[in-house]
């Protein structure tokens, strides 16, 4: 008599062989392509169409500005 708690968890060798097929292919597919609703990189941000030295300067009034209100906070 077979003990049914063993039986369920034995395989065959083209079951498993099946089964690691399966799942490969699986992974291969692409479902993006079918998502209506994908996140582009284009979707993530706006284009900053300052020139870099303005950034540049931009970033080091506030950065002197939040070390002078650390400053006073310290």
């Amino acid at each position: 008599m077979t003990n049914p708690e063993t039986s369920k968890f034995k395989y065959h060798h083209d079951d498993l062989k099946k089964i690691s097929v399966m799942s490969t292919s699986f992974r291969k597919i692409d479902i993006d392509q079918y998502d209506e609703e994908v996140l582009n990189d284009e979707d993530l941000y706006e284009v900053d169409s300052r020139d870099p030295d303005q950034v540049l300067e931009e970033a080091r009034q506030r950065q002197a500005a939040v070390r002078s209100a650390l400053a006073k906070c310290v």
